[in-house]
């Protein structure tokens, strides 16, 4: 993993992980991240719970059963 911290601003940070986000060698999202990795590019890394909501793109919610 890659990631870079902005102590300033925590939603400027960055990552990216070489081995996808499962690590599992087998799984179809292992190497998605290595064309990244090559380029000595990262993804943004959202930490406040605004910037985590702007960048949502689905929302899940659990209830009690």
């Amino acid at each position: 993993m890659r990631q870079v911290i902005d102590l300033g601003d925590f939603d400027r940070s960055t990552w990216i992980n070489l081995t996808g986000a499962s690590g599992h060698a087998f799984h179809p999202n292992y190497v998605d991240q290595a064309p990244l990795w090559q380029n000595h590019e990262t993804r943004p890394w959202r930490f406040t719970p605004v910037a985590l909501t702007d960048a949502a793109t689905d929302t899940l919610t659990l209830l009690p059963g």
